[in-house]
């Protein structure tokens, strides 16, 4: 537990709770109409950041979020009228969190189970087939319907 200030103005209370196995999440408090009152909550939560863009104080969060498979991405939340807000953003880039034995970044790459058509982009009509057992690499999105990915050499 601890207070930080999204807003730049106020203080907020947070509350990290750990779950189980890799399961966390943060609840955030804030004094509104004179009391505290949840402001918002976020689930699979990592490690944060709080900082200013165009004059708006931002509180970044590492989320793990599941399209495929497990990917961490950064998230952008604001205070507004004392409740988090979660900024869209176009495309969230899928984060590296954890490292191979020889010290590269680790990646999530998939295996195809059957030949698949892609997209040569997002909302375009180009396409192309990656036959069964191609390897692709997940790099990001825009958590709706559509992810980013990149074929593996050597397969």
């Amino acid at each position: 537990m601890f207070t930080a200030s999204l807003d730049g103005k106020t203080k907020q209370l947070m509350v990290f709770h750990l779950g189980d196995g890799a399961s966390r999440e943060i609840t955030i408090y804030s004094y509104r109409n004179g009391c505290l009152q949840r402001a918002g909550q976020i689930e699979n939560a990592d490690s944060y950041r709080i900082s200013e863009e165009d004059g708006i104080g931002v509180f970044a969060m590492f989320r793990r979020i599941s399209p495929l498979q497990s990917d961490m991405t950064l998230m952008k939340y604001s205070l507004t009228d004392g409740m988090l807000r979660e900024i869209p953003q176009e495309y969230y880039k899928f984060c590296e969190n954890r490292m191979e034995e020889n010290g590269t970044p680790a990646r999530n790459i998939l295996t195809l189970l059957q030949d698949f058509e892609l997209h040569t982009e997002k909302g375009g009509d180009s396409t192309f087939v990656l036959p069964k057992g191609s390897h692709v690499t997940t790099l990001g999105g825009d958590l709706a319907d559509w992810i980013h990915s990149q074929r593996r050499h050597g397969n």
